[in-house]
């Protein structure tokens, strides 16, 4: 049976406060929206803020409440005094990830090392979010070149910045930075490049500086707005479209773009074989926000592969009811693939990664015990494939 998502009330009041958010909340419709879903609010508290936090809205959700606007709002105040433990711990998370982010680009800079920001750090250094506060983080990302790996690994460390058992995280603190050689970590399975053409170069070379008035970023390269585009679909399917938090990124950045910037998000979407993660979120956008799409991101869904339209048709389903998506992502990507060698190569790796990956998976994994460990990874798999039909 499929997992169900939160109860209609819930997911209506959640869909509401996300298109908002994504408007910059100056749509009185939008807001009209939020305002008669709270009304129609008798679920029950907790799992909407548990769904919340699950979807990264606590900010923008919560910033939309307290404003003047839903003062009156009884439910909405009481929402609001909920919420706000989750959104205090979610800000000063980030806030300690910042303060981690400026002390790792001090420490990497003194050794001539630059850093390269991506995910939530980048869009408040492109100002795609107006507050800190709107945009939780649950780590910094960054990307240093390969032949600078092995030298900010020693630098970061010696610095007294603590790493993780895998190597690729440093904390401070209650900081964490997210440390790759490349973009979205797809060093972790080296197939994913297979299908997804998406190389450190390419990135550095569409990156610069953040403006001189940005909120962070300063000292360290950020991705272009139309790059940050196509990023941004590429890591919501990375992770099966499992968080609104991702596509309300995308819906921010489309309104930022300018019709030049427009054109090159487009070229980036064909370029990086992303038109199936394109469609989910722009149907999204379209059919549960009600939000205008600009027509140069529109892709022509009778150009994908039926089984790839079917497993768009999938997402955009599970995202409306806000029901867990499974492995949906993973599958678009193994379509994305270039031929059928290729795709049982990146089937292969994906579903029985590296040891590094398994550790992460499974804490307890050891190499002699590998053949136990791939046994349990596919009766997981199984299951979670037959709990999101």
């Amino acid at each position: 049976m499929p997992r169900a998502g939160p109860a209609e009330d819930v997911t209506a009041l959640i869909h509401a406060l996300a298109a908002t958010a994504a408007t910059d909340e100056h749509s009185p419709s939008h807001r009209s929206k939020v305002k008669g879903a709270l009304e129609k609010l008798d679920t029950g508290y907790e799992a909407l803020i548990s769904a919340l936090k699950n979807h990264g809205l606590t900010g923008s959700a919560y910033l939309l409440l307290e404003s003047p606007e839903f003062h009156q709002l009884d439910v909405a105040q009481e929402v609001a005094r909920r919420l706000r433990p989750a959104f205090l711990m979610d800000h000063a998370r980030t806030l300690a990830n910042l303060r981690t982010l400026e002390l790792a680009r001090d420490i990497l800079a003194s050794e001539g090392i630059t850093l390269l920001i991506t995910q939530g750090a980048a869009l408040l250094a492109r100002d795609v979010y107006p507050r800190v506060e709107a945009r939780p983080m649950v780590d910094v990302d960054g990307i240093v070149r390969g032949e600078d790996w092995d030298r900010a690994a020693r630098v970061l460390t010696a610095a007294g910045m603590q790493p993780s058992e895998d190597g690729q995280r440093w904390i401070d603190g209650e900081g964490i930075l997210d440390l790759h050689p490349s973009p979205l970590g797809m060093e972790r399975i080296g197939a994913r490049r297979l299908a997804l053409p998406l190389t450190t170069e390419l990135v550095w070379d569409h990156s610069g500086p953040p403006g001189s008035d940005a909120q962070v970023g300063q000292g360290l390269l950020v991705p272009s707005l139309p790059l940050l585009w196509a990023m941004g679909l590429a890591h919501v399917q990375k992770h099966s479209f499992g968080a609104l938090m991702w596509l309300l990124d995308l819906a921010r950045i489309a309104t930022m773009l300018s019709g030049e910037e427009l054109a090159e998000a487009r070229s980036w979407t064909e370029r990086l074989r992303l038109p199936g993660a394109c469609v989910v979120a722009t149907q999204v956008h379209r059919r549960c926000w009600n939000l205008p799409v600009p027509h140069e991101l529109e892709v022509d869904r009778s150009c994908l592969e039926p089984k790839t339209m079917a497993l768009v048709e999938r997402a955009v389903r599970n995202i409306t009811v806000l029901r867990d998506p499974g492995l949906v992502g993973e599958q678009l990507l193994w379509r994305m693939a270039p031929d059928s060698v290729d795709r049982l190569r990146l089937i292969w790796e994906s579903a029985f990664p590296r040891g590094k990956v398994m550790k992460e998976i499974y804490p307890g994994y050891r190499p002699l015990l590998r053949p136990w460990f791939m046994l349990r990874r596919l009766w997981n798999l199984v299951r979670r494939r037959i709990g999101t039909r």
